[in-house]
């Protein structure tokens, strides 16, 4: 039984928040704060969805550069994908 047990169920490991990375946690949570709730209500607020991929790609982007070489207003051209 713990042999079929171990050969289903893979291991885990624990995974804790970066302190220095709080302000970029704040950011991603308001953007999934407003997603959910306004994708979870029968007649929700207004929401941009088209600010979300944007900022999303800015976040990226700010992780791997380093903030001070994205400013709040940059913008991505159609088709480039930034990945973190």
């Amino acid at each position: 039984m713990e042999e079929a047990q171990g050969a289903l169920c893979p291991g885990y490991r624990t995974v804790l928040p970066d302190p220095a990375q709080s302000k970029v946690y704040e950011q991603l949570f308001a953007i999934y704060k407003g997603l959910y709730l306004s994708l979870g209500r029968p007649h929700p607020p207004a929401v941009t969805l088209g600010d979300v991929l944007p900022r999303l790609r800015q976040l990226a982007e700010s992780a791997r550069l380093g903030p001070q070489f994205v400013s709040a207003n940059s913008t991505f051209p159609a088709g480039v994908m930034v990945f973190g």
